[in-house]
């Protein structure tokens, strides 16, 4: 879930995501690797969060620590 988009906000879909299937796996990506997107996302129910600059090394080792994470819940 990209986290710096427009339309519905992406942490209100995390929200809605996470109270829908609980056990789903979510990965939010964000532009900053500091500032309080991060720190939301992971509040509305991110399992990670990866830089928009690092995805291409990054996002299937998160994704991987997603579904990990979500199987224990």
């Amino acid at each position: 879930m990209d986290v710096g988009t427009g339309g519905m906000s992406s942490l209100e879909a995390i929200y809605e995501l996470r109270r829908e299937f609980p056990r789903a796996g979510i990965v939010a990506v964000t532009p900053l690797r500091t500032g309080s997107l991060g720190r939301s996302a992971l509040e509305s129910g991110a399992d990670e969060i990866v830089l928009r600059a690092d995805l291409e090394p990054e996002l299937v080792p998160a994704l991987h620590r997603a579904m990990a994470s979500a199987k224990l819940r």
